[in-house]
């Protein structure tokens, strides 16, 4: 899939991606063209565990910024680690970067960790989201699916008053199927196949519910 042919298909759409060191390392021409083609957002990976820092993290979310794309950072959620040891290698990442322009914190939830129990794993989930809010004074999104949340986490409620970035790449649908306890969904990742200028490998594209004033809606509210 190419950025530019899906953007012309579906020019109202407000689209965005997620990178990681993955990706390379990524400078601001690619940004500039990757924006001129209809990126409207993009989510950075920031960490992982309580250990884990991604090594392009500063130099994709500087850039985004400096760019003028709307930037945000997730941390990938590790089920047998204390949520606020996680949420404090996350801030010790992102604090200092981090402002009122910028988009929700996101937790990426996709596995389930065997030695600890599952209303253990939703417990630091929360402890995660508790302790970044406070730190950044924004409420966190979480990444999620339908999938994870009805096989590995037992069709939990916990998390459903948490904004949903929800992941369904079934292909020609209209809308994805979401989590139990969610009504709606903010953003939507559709695929994990589109080629974009510049970027040494495909990257995850998403669909944001709304027009580009919702989403500038979106980052004020997320705020507090």
């Amino acid at each position: 899939m190419k950025f530019e042919d899906l953007t012309k298909a579906e020019p109202d759409t407000i689209f965005g991606c997620d990178v990681s060191s993955y990706q390379g390392k990524n400078t601001p021409a690619i940004w500039e063209k990757a924006e001129e083609l209809g990126l409207s957002f993009c989510y950075c990976k920031v960490t992982e565990g309580k250990t884990i820092q991604d090594s392009q993290f500063n130099n994709n979310y500087l850039t985004l910024k400096d760019a003028y794309v709307p930037a945000g950072g997730y941390h990938f959620f590790r089920g047998g680690h204390d949520g606020k040891e996680q949420a404090e290698n996350f801030l010790g990442q992102i604090a200092s970067i981090y402002d009122t322009q910028d988009l929700p914190p996101v937790i990426d939830v996709e596995a389930l960790y065997d030695g600890v129990s599952v209303d253990v794993q939703i417990d630091y989930i929360l402890q995660w989201c508790e302790t970044v809010e406070k730190e950044l004074l924004t409420h966190p999104m979480v990444y999620t699916s339908l999938r994870v949340i009805r096989d590995l986490f037992k069709n939990t409620t916990r998390l459903s008053h948490l904004p949903l970035w929800t992941v369904d790449y079934r292909p020609k649908i209209t809308e994805p199927r979401i989590p139990s306890g969610f009504t709606d969904w903010k953003v939507w990742q559709f695929s994990d196949k589109l080629n974009c200028p510049g970027f040494r490998q495909t990257i995850d594209v998403n669909r944001f519910f709304g027009s580009i004033d919702d989403l500038s809606t979106f980052i004020t509210e997320s705020h507090f």
